[in-house]
């Protein structure tokens, strides 16, 4: 009897944990900090799953109807992601694109695992984040026979650090911002598409979430330029965002913008610990013209990061 009662302290316990999670994901109107739990949904629900399986055997009713009630809440905030992903269609190779979003890591010098992974993913076009001189030194004249076109930002502005290649030609001058107080590291170009139309590309690094207000300073920003940007287009990298993240939710909203990929896992990885990716945090956004046709991740580069991978079908 005294070890049920351990036990059913310890159940009591870790809802009270579980709880103070799912609650506190609720303040993030009143403070961006709280929206690290919203981004935690499916380790919380996890969490719940557990503690459901050992309320089982616990005989407490009431302990059980507590923690179903806690997982029930969090299964339905855990699916809210899937109404603002982009829907899925069929095209043909005249109208298909693959994207990778891919952070190198800013230390990263493991050039030939790089380049291994783009062989392998095969994209049409690469957004690289946290990309340095040493990246771009190494791997342009790597990459040059089948990527012909690039551009990064950091040989303009100090502090950005996006880099963009493609398979088919970049049209126009392209546009930067640089990591300040009051914007992120932005760069955009538009690439041929593969019917001759064009389509803007967009690779952002927002900051991360250990700094929740400099995240709200950055979408905001993002969203206050969104009208600019006109026609179909592609918004990718490293947003330090989950898709349950509050902050993804409002940034959606605004902009009218979809979300390829949620159930996926991108970080953390190569030697990060725990080393095993259970979040996703790199993102691939559209218009919503713009299709699903599959999304994955890609295979270790040397970075904390795994690539990803959005196939799209153009309008």
């Amino acid at each position: 009897m005294k070890l049920i009662g351990i036990w059913r302290a310890a159940l009591w316990a870790g809802l009270a944990v579980g709880g103070t999670l799912t609650f506190a994901g609720l303040l993030t109107p009143f403070d961006p900090a709280f929206d690290i739990a919203n981004q935690l949904r499916l380790v919380i629900l996890a969490g719940f799953a557990a503690l459901l399986g050992f309320s089982y055997f616990a005989n407490s009713r009431w302990l059980l109807a507590a923690v179903a009630l806690g997982f029930a809440g969090n299964a339905v905030l855990a699916a809210a992601p899937i109404a603002t992903s982009a829907a899925t269609g069929h095209a043909g190779n005249s109208s298909r694109l693959k994207i990778m979003s891919i952070n190198v890591y800013y230390d990263n010098d493991a050039y030939g695992k790089i380049a291994d992974a783009i062989t392998a993913g095969d994209p049409d076009v690469i957004v690289f984040s946290e990309f340095e001189r040493h990246h771009e030194q190494a791997l342009q004249p790597a990459l040059a026979a089948r990527y012909p076109h690039a551009t990064s930002c950091h040989t303009v502005r100090a502090h950005c650090d996006i880099g963009i290649y493609s398979k088919r030609r970049l049209l126009g001058p392209a546009e930067s911002t640089a990591y300040t107080k009051s914007t992120p590291s932005l760069l955009t170009v538009r690439t041929e598409t593969p019917g001759g139309g064009s389509l803007r590309i967009i690779g952002v690094h927002i900051n991360y979430p250990g700094n929740a207000p400099k995240q709200v300073i950055d979408i905001d920003w993002l969203i206050a330029r969104r009208n600019i940007w006109d026609g179909p287009l592609v918004l990718a990298g490293d947003l330090n965002l989950t898709p349950w993240a509050a902050l993804l939710s409002r940034f959606q909203s605004a902009t009218g913008l979809v979300r390829h990929g949620t159930f996926q896992r991108s970080w953390p990885v190569e030697g990060f610990v725990p080393n095993i990716p259970f979040v996703l945090i790199d993102n691939v956004l559209t218009t919503p013209d713009i299709k699903a046709v599959s999304f994955a991740t890609g295979q270790p580069a040397g970075s904390d990061h795994l690539p990803v991978i959005a196939t799209i079908a153009l309008p």
